[in-house]
């Protein structure tokens, strides 16, 4: 990747970390406090891609209790 800014660039690598082996203690070691992060897709009304920072763990997130209305293309007319 090449970070460009102030009138000079350079090139920076992000190590992002795709499979976390104890998920139960990666939520638990975040003690209910806020994440920062980047969403990278939104699936639907409930699932999506997160690239959390700053350590660039990259998670889906599945919310319950979300309720949207079904996608059923750019021709569908709601009244």
């Amino acid at each position: 990747m090449v970070v460009c800014g102030g009138g000079h660039c350079s090139q920076s690598m992000r190590d992002v970390t795709y499979t976390i082996e104890n998920p139960r203690h990666f939520v638990d070691s975040h003690h209910q406090k806020p994440v920062n992060a980047i969403i990278e897709h939104v699936r639907d009304g409930s699932v999506v891609r997160a690239l959390l920072l700053p350590d660039y763990y990259l998670v889906t997130v599945m919310l319950s209790g979300i309720k949207v209305r079904p996608w059923a293309g750019p021709c569908l007319v709601w009244d």
